[in-house]
């Protein structure tokens, strides 16, 4: 199958799950960040291209993720993989290295003499030896021994220190271009993802998405030099677990039966679970778990008085058109379509009413 060929596919699938209920126009796709409409002729014009879920570290090792796309448009898509795909690597890079006693990349280490303030500057790499705790500093040194990338001075009180062997604070700083802040941009924007891979435009078309595409687009700036909102952990954010997942993404509906609880999406994939609002018709749930829970009326008081949160695995796709219980317990999301753009004509925006 062609590139050509394989994005028209994306398109057809997707196209497909918003007509079920949009049915003002025929052969439309919406990028499920920037909410922006396009028509089909954007392939050609390279408008919209193929969205990997998932970045790429994590595609080389789980076939289950490296099987999941969909369609962003092409600026989106670009921008994600720039900034919260490339960090979130990057950290995990930095978290095996430290695992390993190897870390990632050559770092800058402050050496402090107890009684001077002013920090010893040096390029360095640093290993960890896991077994007895210590640290090993070292660097890249010229045919005069001088320690290359590093500047003179520094070079020059470094030496002073060692030939003293005068104790030192020792600061090992990570990567430059390390930005935790975007790495956890980078989980939520592949969960959110997976979630519209695996339910469509029913899920994210809900309000309750809004301030998680916002903080997606937020990540996008590069003027941002932290979190770009507050994550609410009874809406969405992202925790590392101590007992790690699989490197197979997951993605579960969570029904909490403690008052006050709301239900909520979670993808696990590695030593994270992120966790995303899932806003649902109430009358639909009961109903349904009475369907799917052998003997759940008999189970409910205690579920209930245990505060127990059962789950449910969602393993289907809307790219290749399965339906489920949960287009019934998401219902039909109401829209409405404005003009095209004079200067765009392959693009349209959509809003909910």
């Amino acid at each position: 199958m062609s590139k050509t060929q394989f994005l028209n596919r994306l398109f057809d699938a997707h196209a497909k799950d918003l007509q079920e209920f949009y049915a003002e126009e025929e052969d439309i796709f919406i990028c499920p960040i920037c909410m922006t409409g396009f028509s089909r002729d954007a392939i050609k014009e390279k408008n919209v291209t193929d969205g990997h879920v998932w970045p790429k570290s994590i595609r080389m090792v789980s076939k289950k993720a490296r099987n999941m796309h969909v369609l962003l448009c092409a600026d989106c898509n670009h921008v994600a993989g720039e900034r919260g795909d490339a960090q979130m690597q990057l950290h995990e890079e930095i978290r095996k290295g430290e695992e390993t006693g190897k870390p990632h990349r050559s770092r800058i280490v402050h050496l402090r003499r107890k009684q001077d303030d002013i920090p010893i500057s040096l390029n360095a790499v640093v290993s960890y030896n896991l077994e007895d705790k210590s640290i090993t500093v070292s660097g890249r040194l010229d045919r005069d021994a001088k320690w290359r990338d590093s500047r003179p001075e520094d070079q020059a009180r470094f030496m002073e220190l060692f030939q003293k062997q005068e104790p030192v604070d020792i600061l090992i700083h990570p990567p430059r271009d390390y930005k935790p802040e975007l790495a956890e941009a980078g989980w939520i924007t592949s969960a959110y993802l997976m979630g519209f891979y695996s339910l469509g435009y029913r899920f994210i078309f809900h309000p309750s998405l809004d301030p998680v595409r916002e903080y997606i687009l937020n990540s996008f700036d590069k003027t941002i030099k932290e979190n770009p909102v507050k994550l609410n952990p009874d809406d969405f954010g992202i925790w590392e677990q101590k007992s790690g997942h699989s490197a197979d993404p997951e993605l579960l509906f969570m029904v909490p039966f403690e008052l006050g609880k709301r239900v909520y999406l979670q993808a696990n994939c590695l030593k994270y679970e992120i966790r995303l609002p899932f806003r649902y018709r109430y009358p639909v749930l009961m109903p349904i778990l009475h369907r799917i829970i052998p003997g759940f009326a008999i189970k409910l008081p205690s579920l209930r008085e245990a505060k127990e949160t059962v789950f449910f695995s969602i393993p289907h796709n809307k790219i290749s058109g399965h339906r489920s219980w949960y287009d019934d317990l998401l219902g039909t999301p109401h829209i409405k379509r404005e003009p095209f753009p004079q200067d765009a004509s392959s693009e349209e925006s959509i809003v909910r009413q």
